[in-house]
């Protein structure tokens, strides 16, 4: 019955379309958004009118377009042929330079949209907006104004999303205190904007709750009287989004955070913030985080700021209790340079979820020269007598860590030789292209993961430097990746029993390793399972293709592109159906192996 209903309503639409569209070319189609449910809409856009023609009565129309016209001026009886069923208006792009009192007379609007419609403060008459006593969404911005028609906005109480230009001087004032509805407000610069702490004094009593503050390039003087108290004029915010793109830096921003002291925020990001002057990169101290570690934030997104590194005591107090979202990626981050203290921020934020610091572009030898990392004798000798007697190094991730990705990381360093590493509820890790060295006056080096609940794992590119390394506590593995990865492979050959206890691996991507030799128990844990394994680009040999011998239930294996040449029959294809496919590139071929049944 509702498709019946609404195919009716498209029917009916149609058919008034032709009819009233015949001299004006305006169109009548079924319309709905979270203002109206179900309604029609009179679409009179890019007509180059100059007037509201009259619509169709014996429809419910709920909504009328009349952007991108030749409006000039709103007038009290501009509207004379709408009805008051007319909730949402939308005027913008025309060229109105006045509205006048009294022009919204006979309407019950929710939604007015008069964006870049050249207006000024002068344009708006005194008790143009009288009759807008419903009015929940209004566009106001691309106009030009250089002060706010503060009297009018101020007569809409029951305003609750608001887009509105700021620009150079301007200053939400007094008035605006009376829109005690307003829970949304989207700010679009106008040239250079200076931000003080009387900017938004008139936005207090609003519920503004999720603040957009993206001024990419739009602060004036880089940020130089940016005002520690910027944000006290939102008592209510639970979100904070802040991006101000070559005018400053991070640590500016952070010093904005005074009067967010002690609330609770779902969120706070601020990200691909620089500071042209800035030549050095960002490290971030102990003032810029005096008040960022009185804030409880559970996500915390500070990415591309220039950060290199930290140098601030812990802990972090409410702010680091809270956490559960950290992503520092696309940063300069040296982590071998302070490392102790980046393990420590890691590992005692007791409730964090989600760790994302990917990508980082930073040059090792810098840090290296900064001496952040000093080491007393005393640690120094009691490290030496550990990594003697081969005691291992536990290092426990928080219980709540679910996901971890520290891929393009840079050089991450140590001086332990037996490590022992252990996440119970991580699921999802990427440590691809990052280097981890961790050999260090030691002939042999022992790494163990213990993610038992670890799902998918991804490796590829990675420098692990261990000689021994156990994944068989990754009991829940799925999704092993691994291209060109010591992980997998210690010098063209796959570690021994690098893959034993994994019973619940369905794909392992080991490709691009230059694989001569394969242990012929390597997979004796996946023998009955429906597993795709890659091995394309590798020196496959007949020592190689014997270790497959043992998988009964394999469902693909690609293994294009190899190197060598060796004899197809000395493998066995009985469970296989095998074609060889011509490559483009001379003097090697492609092997792609599926299971007969799948090629039947």
């Amino acid at each position: 019955m509702a498709a019946l209903f609404i195919n009716t309503q498209l029917l009916v639409g149609i058919l008034f379309s032709c009819v009233w569209s015949k001299d004006i070319g305006c169109k009548l189609t079924p319309f709905r958004n979270d203002v109206i449910q179900n309604g029609f809409l009179w679409n009179c856009s890019h007509q180059n009118l100059d007037y509201i023609p009259a619509i169709p009565t014996s429809r419910n129309i709920t909504a009328v377009d009349m952007s991108h016209n030749n409006l000039r001026r709103i007038r009290k009886d501009t509207f004379t042929n709408l009805t008051p069923e007319v909730e949402i208006l939308w005027m913008n792009n025309n060229r109105i330079k006045t509205i006048e009192a009294n022009a919204f007379v006979g309407l019950e609007l929710k939604e007015l949209d008069i964006s870049s419609c050249e207006l000024e403060h002068a344009s708006i008459s005194s008790g143009a907006f009288n009759n807008l006593t419903h009015l929940r969404i209004l566009y106001i911005n691309n106009n030009s104004f250089k002060s706010y028609p503060d009297d009018e906005i101020s007569k809409l109480e029951s305003l609750g999303n608001l887009t509105i230009d700021i620009f150079p001087g301007f200053i939400f004032g007094e008035k605006f205190l009376s829109l005690k509805q307003l829970g949304h407000i989207k700010f679009v610069p106008q040239g250079l904007i200076t931000l003080t702490n009387s900017s938004f004094q008139g936005l207090r009593n609003s519920p503004i709750f999720y603040l957009d503050l993206d001024l990419f390039n739009h602060v004036a003087d880089f940020c130089e009287d940016l005002s520690e108290e910027l944000f006290c004029s939102f008592p209510y915010l639970k979100g904070l989004l802040v991006s101000f793109g070559m005018s400053c830096n991070i640590k500016r921003i952070l010093r904005t955070l005074k009067c967010l002291q002690g609330k609770d925020l779902e969120y706070f990001h601020s990200s691909n913030n620089h500071d042209v002057y800035f030549e050095t990169s960002v490290i971030i101290t102990d003032s810029d985080v005096e008040y960022l570690r009185n804030i409880c934030i559970k996500e915390l997104i500070l990415r591309n700021n220039d950060i290199e590194g930290i140098n601030f005591k812990l802990p972090l107090g409410k702010f680091q209790s809270c956490l559960q979202v950290l992503d520092l990626s696309s940063n300069n981050i040296q982590f071998s340079s302070n490392y102790r203290l980046w393990m420590t921020l890691i590992l005692f934020t007791p409730n964090i979820k989600v760790i994302k610091i990917c990508c980082q572009n930073a040059d090792v030898s810098n840090s290296r020269n900064r001496g952040y990392s000093t080491y007393n004798d005393r640690v120094y000798k009691r490290r030496v007598m550990r990594n003697r007697r081969r005691d291992p190094y536990h290092i426990l991730l928080p219980q709540t860590l679910e996901y971890l990705d520290i891929s393009n990381a840079a050089d991450i360093r140590t001086q332990e030789t037996n490590i022992v590493v252990r996440a119970i509820n991580l699921k999802f890790l990427n440590i691809s292209r990052t280097e981890f060295d961790i050999q260090y006056r030691a002939r042999s080096t022992f790494v163990s993961l213990d993610f038992p609940s670890l799902i998918e794992m991804d490796a590829s590119y990675c420098t692990l430097n261990a000689n021994f390394l156990s994944l068989q506590k990754l009991t829940s593995l799925k999704t092993l990746t691994a291209r060109k990865s010591d992980v997998i492979v210690v010098s063209s050959s796959v570690r021994e029993n690098i893959l034993h206890s994994l019973q619940n691996l369905n794909q392992i991507d080991i490709s691009d390793n230059y694989i001569s030799n394969i242990p012929r128990n390597c997979f004796v844990f996946q023998r009955n399972l429906s597993i795709t394994i890659l091995m394309d680009n590798n020196d496959i040999s007949s020592d190689v293709l014997a270790a497959f011998q043992v998988l009964s239930n394999i469902s693909r294996l690609y293994m294009r592109q190899f190197n060598n040449d060796w004899d197809i029959d000395d493998f066995n294809l009985e469970p296989f159906h095998s074609r060889i496919l011509e490559n483009k590139k001379p003097s090697r071929s492609y092997l792609e192996m599926n299971r007969g049944e799948d090629s039947a």
